[in-house]
């Protein structure tokens, strides 16, 4: 008997609800023998019109198929998987890679389970959906409520940086991230965090300070069972853009006032 589907697309965003659905396609493609295919869109709004823009996207999906190459050879073993990113309007992207590679069948979290129930509507899910002529597996969150919990929305595996490096380094980073912060780990131990307000402080004198003399030693931490609400309150409360995520006393993520944004809109 032929198998239903020779190729499987699964959609990830990184965070923890899509990286459950990746191993949900992964069941499928081991149990039909189908290529996986785990693809990463790094959002962009609009074409990029500088180089800065460009490098910017590019440095974000080298990071994101870094990470995707890691947990797959950890959680996606005995199937054949292909890592793919690209940039753009992720439900465009999405679909257009769907044609391009042939998939039979897409797969997605959608990031709710059923309530709020409007959130579902015009997610990245919910358009994919709508317009694919394909089918489409939607991956609920897992129940017990991790939808509202700091791990279903922070970014893994964030740009870090050792404190002895310099700010003239902290600013090249955090520019090609596409970030505004960076957590300090000295030997796997977070130490500090470096802001661009930091480095904007410093200005003329990058080369000559080192991250450990500017960075901010107090830092306010949450866990990945913290709540989004928790989370919220901490970054208005202490007027700052992220909050490191610290789990078994590594630096397990960040959150950012953005991802708080992205909960309140069930993206």
């Amino acid at each position: 008997m032929e198998a239903p589907f020779s190729t499987i697309l699964c959609a990830v965003d990184l965070d923890g609800n899509s990286l459950n659905a990746a191993e949900i396609a992964a069941k499928l493609a081991r149990h039909s023998g189908a290529r996986l295919i785990v693809l990463h869109v790094v959002p962009a709004q609009a074409p990029p019109s500088l180089r800065r823009d460009l490098d910017h996207f590019l440095a974000q999906e080298r990071e994101a198929a870094k990470f995707l190459e890691d947990f797959a050879c950890q959680r996606l073993r005995d199937v054949a998987f292909e890592v793919m990113t690209r940039s753009g309007e992720p439900d465009v992207a999405i679909l257009h890679v769907a044609e391009e590679t042939g998939a039979g069948l897409l797969v997605m979290a959608t990031h709710t389970r059923s309530k709020p129930p409007h959130q579902f509507v015009g997610s990245v899910a919910e358009k994919v959906l709508r317009q694919s002529c394909r089918p489409v597996l939607m991956v609920p969150a897992a129940q017990g409520g991790n939808i509202d919990m700091v791990e279903a929305w922070m970014t893994p595996k964030p740009l870090l940086i050792d404190p002895a490096r310099t700010l003239a380094e902290a600013e090249a980073k955090m520019r090609s991230g596409g970030v505004r912060s960076l957590p300090v780990v000295d030997g796997g131990r977070l130490v500090g965090i470096i802001t661009d307000r930091d480095v904007r402080n410093h200005l003329g004198e990058l080369d000559d300070i080192q991250v450990g003399q500017a960075m901010t030693t107090e830092v306010v931490t949450v866990t990945p069972t913290t709540s989004v609400q928790e989370a919220a309150r901490l970054l208005l409360e202490c007027k700052i853009g992220g909050l490191p995520v610290i789990d078994a006393g590594r630096v397990a993520g960040i959150i950012t006032v953005e991802d708080i944004i992205k909960y309140m809109l069930g993206r």
